[in-house]
């Protein structure tokens, strides 16, 4: 989203003898001319405005007086007696901006803390110079007042925004290590549940029923049983191969030797 922009538009009109308090109120109707567009001075019907701004003069940013482009001088003198032509009660004013690689910046959005206008305003002895020379130059070139045309970014919206991304990630932490540890003991209790259901199993399952007497005739045979090494039956069974499996009995699969 893009940044809000806030204009500062500063009139400072000159008094003269031909200025009048009235009780009715005056609708302010105002226009800017930029010196370097194409526009011709003559071409504009100052009968529509009260006032009428020309753009634009920049600030010197060693001594802080107004600085009209050398291009744009020669329209400077010629503004005010073109636009009294048509409307002889119209305003001239002379508009003095930021210059217009800093505007342009503060029209995208971003600071400028360190531009001509913002060193202007910091120091007392600055506005001094400032306001002394442009009321001096507006004068000079028939200019009833000034205006000061300021572009600076809003960034109250930004500071909301990043207070919001804060607090979501406030929220949003805390909640997923209560999910994550909510799902890391909802798998311990199932798997002791699977534990303790395997051992209920094996408990259930009866132990083979050994007859004593016949284990008693059955080591009194004891010397007459042949006795097989393990890697005999191992090799006799082809390893256990499925192909000499007979079947399974009581204590488990049966194999055929060779």
């Amino acid at each position: 989203m893009a940044s809000k922009i806030i204009f500062f538009f500063l009139f400072i009109l000159f008094p003269s003898s031909q200025f009048h308090l009235c009780g009715a109120q005056t609708l302010v109707k105002a226009g800017y001319w930029y010196a370097s567009g194409e526009f011709p001075i003559q071409d504009i019907n100052s009968a529509l405005f009260t006032h009428l701004s020309y753009a634009f003069a920049d600030v010197n940013a060693s001594n802080y007086q107004p600085l009209v482009p050398s291009a744009s001088q020669q329209y400077l003198s010629t503004f005010p007696t073109i636009v009294k032509r048509r409307n002889p009660s119209v305003k001239p004013l002379l508009s003095i901006w930021n210059g217009i690689s800093a505007t342009g910046k503060s029209i995208a959005g971003e600071n400028v803390n360190d531009s001509v206008l913002s060193s202007m305003v910091s120091a007392s002895s600055k506005r001094k110079s400032f306001i002394d020379s442009s009321i001096k130059t507006a004068r000079r070139y028939g200019f009833q007042g000034i205006d000061l045309f300021w572009v600076w970014p809003n960034t109250q919206e930004g500071e909301n925004q990043a207070n919001k991304q804060q607090l979501l990630l406030k929220i949003i932490l805390p909640v997923s290590l209560i999910v994550i540890l909510a799902v890391a003991i909802l798998y311990y209790l199932r798997r002791r549940k699977v534990q303790s259901e395997a051992e209920m199993v094996l408990t259930s399952i009866p132990s083979p029923r050994i007859n004593a007497p016949a284990a008693e005739n059955f080591g009194s045979d004891a010397s007459h049983l042949q006795v097989f090494k393990f890697a005999d039956i191992k090799g006799a069974t082809n390893n256990f191969s499925s192909a000499n499996k007979l079947g399974e009995g009581g204590f488990g699969p049966v194999y055929k030797v060779t």
